[in-house]
């Protein structure tokens, strides 16, 4: 159990330093569009731009798992699980949620959303990744 633990500490620690230099603030607006160094991107997106309040808000989101998000222009949040929670964009590309998840969201060139995070031990290397679109 013990070595169980260390391995998902070690991936979790792994993940947030790459994501983390991944997802840097960028000084400029050609260098936030152009996304991250290809060395540092792992499988995300690299030409997407990170999610501003207005990309979401009044919108629902239909994902490429058959999930679903509606984000209320009012910050409240509801989807397949919770009609009760609440959201916020506490930075450019980073959505946190009432249950004190942060997810990284970005905006590709087409106008859909790719999010991603980590989660330990959920899959091999703890990313997870969705891509959705604007749905009725």
């Amino acid at each position: 159990m013990a070595k169980r633990a260390v391995a998902c500490l070690a991936v979790l620690c792994a993940g947030v330093f790459l994501i983390s230099a991944a997802m840097a603030v960028h000084p400029t607006t050609a260098e936030a569009q152009a996304g991250p160094p290809p060395g540092l991107a792992l499988g995300w997106p690299t030409n997407g731009r990170p999610v501003t309040e207005h990309d979401l808000a009044g919108k629902k989101i239909c994902w490429d798992n058959g999930k679903w998000a509606v984000f209320g222009a009012d910050g409240r949040f509801s989807n397949e699980r919770t009609n009760h929670g609440h959201w916020l964009v506490s930075e450019p590309g980073t959505v946190e949620f009432g249950n004190e998840n942060a997810i990284q969201y970005l905006v590709l060139p087409d106008g859909t959303f790719y999010k991603h995070w980590y989660k330990c031990c959920k899959s091999i290397t703890g990313h997870k990744e969705h891509w959705g679109k604007v749905c009725n």
